[in-house]
């Protein structure tokens, strides 16, 4: 993906797994963890998906 950012491509991954039906807030962050973000990007994520500062 060209011209997405790390901590962008972890908000959308947030956003998808965290869409999906039966998803959990550990089944969210095992997905992302296996994808390879890292516990940072996952709580930027986050952050920024409430509405506060990432």
């Amino acid at each position: 993906m060209t011209g997405i950012n790390r901590q962008e491509r972890a908000i959308l991954a947030l956003h998808d797994y965290g869409t999906r039906p039966g998803a959990t807030a550990k089944s969210v962050k095992d997905a992302m963890l296996k994808d390879g973000f890292t516990l940072e990007e996952i709580a930027y994520a986050a952050r920024a998906m409430e509405g506060g500062d990432a």
